[in-house]
């Protein structure tokens, strides 16, 4: 993660007079978004209710953000953007608990990615990008551990996720 080449919060239309939703593919195919997605789905899944995910993760940083963005994948490739959510590593365990991360340490992030409604249809896929940031919705992390608004400088981090028996990385869908 480069804070000073941040991953995007929004989309935008493929061009001015485009009047579809924004399409969010490209954001998942940046250097430093990790994509996962579910093969067409062969029937109607409905998605309602808040969407949380639980990310091992360790960086080289001093301190860093976590993202997750959940979309919808139509069948001809475009993705359209559900919900998506942003977790700082110092405030991990909520805001009023600054507690430090120490680099390459790995720790347990719980993303709230946000609340939804929606059915894929058939022929549809599910699909979550990560990444370390929603810029401009949230301010970049300097990856210093410094407070952002009086740092003048910033670190490069190298971002390390784990899925394994010991660190389930995973995401909640509440599926009706």
């Amino acid at each position: 993660y480069d804070p000073m080449n941040p991953a995007p919060a929004y989309a935008v239309s493929s061009s001015e007079n485009d009047n579809s939703f924004p399409d969010y593919a490209y954001l998942g195919k940046r250097c430093d978004t990790i994509s996962f997605c579910t093969e067409p789905l062969r029937e109607a899944v409905t998605v309602a209710g808040t969407i949380t995910m639980d990310l091992f993760a360790a960086t080289t940083a001093k301190d860093t953000d976590f993202t997750c963005r959940i979309v919808d994948v139509f069948p001809n490739g475009r993705e359209f953007m559900l919900a998506q959510g942003l977790i700082r590593g110092k405030w991990r365990k909520g805001f009023f608990v600054y507690d430090p991360i120490q680099p390459n340490t790995i720790y347990k992030y719980s993303i709230e990615v946000g609340n939804i409604g929606n059915c894929f249809l058939p022929g549809h896929r599910i699909k979550i990008h990560i990444s370390s940031a929603l810029f401009p919705l949230y301010d970049r992390n300097l990856n210093t551990g410094e407070p952002s608004g009086t740092c003048d400088h910033y670190e490069i981090a190298q971002q390390t996720l784990y899925h394994d028996a010991l660190h389930p990385s995973c995401i909640y869908l509440p599926i009706i």
